[in-house]
């Protein structure tokens, strides 16, 4: 992410055309600490108030330059699609511009407590009209192996998930749509893909209201930013939970959305991006446009069912819950029948 343009001619007007070397790195460096021991060499700062929660005020710096000298400036920028900040230390001289940032790097710049091993996915929002992405670490609580799936889904989903894990892993692009009544384990059944898929496939959650960014210019800069790194070929998806209204039958009021979703799904743009799409929904299949469930396009599709009495009674027991008297279970909310046998 390129600095802002106030903060771009500031440090032209600073660096004054002569000879400097600069050491440049992203992390989770602490701004705000720099700023309350260097306040009387802080020249330059921006803050903004993120509004999380929204009735909140939360005033956090984006940018700050600290001139420690006539030959050493540092200059500190947000970087929220890459998850830290861009730092650049700019030295008249290699040697010193490398010692500072030794200096500062072991005091100011916060090792992550999530481990890059861990399974995650990445929120997208926009903030300042820019797109940016939140990294999430993944809640433990969702099934784990072709046993503990069969449990929770019925006998035989778990030959079902091999399926679309290998089309997932073959295929460039694609939909997968998820569909059945709350509470039946489909948000659960995406943690354990995101879960699974970590080393071939970074996960990206798009809140439905904010679906227009899926082909909108500011995402073309946003996927370049994303495709950096060590592993730039990692496939991408897409999840949209609750999509009905964006996969209905093709109408004025979706029309655009569902036209950009299906170009993603298996067209140019889907192909060059490596880009596939998970989407839930509460509807039957037969509800949705055709063009969503065309042959070629769609990667899998699944029914999450209840489970009856005899599917959950072995559920319950292999996880010691009691089992509260009904005809049909969920067994994607085992915490659901624990308080409905209380």
């Amino acid at each position: 992410m390129e600095p802002s343009a106030e903060v771009c001619f500031d440090m032209t007007r600073m660096l004054d055309g002569k000879v400097w070397h600069a050491v440049r790195s992203t992390g989770d460096w602490n701004i705000a600490k720099m700023a309350a021991d260097f306040a009387d060499r802080m020249i330059y700062s921006i803050s903004s108030d993120r509004n999380d929660p929204p009735d909140r005020v939360n005033v956090q710096y984006e940018d700050a330059i600290f001139r420690f000298s006539e030959s050493l400036i540092v200059h500190l920028h947000s970087n929220y699609s890459h998850h830290g900040r861009e730092t650049c230390i700019w030295a008249r001289e290699r040697k010193e511009a490398e010692t500072k940032y030794a200096e500062l790097r072991a005091k100011y710049c916060r090792k992550c407590g999530i481990s890059r091993k861990a399974a995650k996915f990445f929120m997208i929002q926009t903030f300042n009209a820019q797109i940016e992405s939140q990294r999430v670490q993944l809640r433990n609580d969702f099934p784990r192996g072709r046993e503990s799936l069969d449990l929770h889904y019925g006998n035989g989903f778990s030959e079902w998930e091999a399926n679309l894990v290998k089309s997932m892993k073959q295929k460039p692009s694609g939909v997968t749509i998820l569909r059945g009544e709350p509470g039946t384990g489909k948000t659960s059944f995406i943690r354990h893909l995101i879960s699974k898929l970590r080393r071939s496939h970074r996960f990206y959650y798009l809140p439905l209201q904010q679906s227009n960014l899926l082909t909108s210019p500011g995402m073309v800069h946003f996927w370049a930013e994303e495709n950096e790194g060590k592993r730039p070929r990692r496939k991408k998806v897409i999840i949209l939970e609750d999509s009905e209204s964006l996969l209905l039958p093709r109408a004025a009021d979706n029309r655009e959305h569902l036209s950009d979703l299906l170009n993603i799904s298996d067209g140019l743009l889907g192909e060059f991006l490596q880009m596939q799409i998970i989407c839930t929904v509460n509807c039957d299949i037969d509800e949705l446009d055709p063009a969503i469930t065309r042959r070629g396009r769609l990667l899998a599709h699944r029914l999450f069912r209840r489970l009856d009495r005899a599917e959950a009674s072995k559920l319950a027991m292999a996880k010691a819950l009691q089992l509260p008297l009904q005809d049909t279970y969920a067994g994607g909310n085992l915490q659901h029948w624990q308080c409905a046998a209380l």
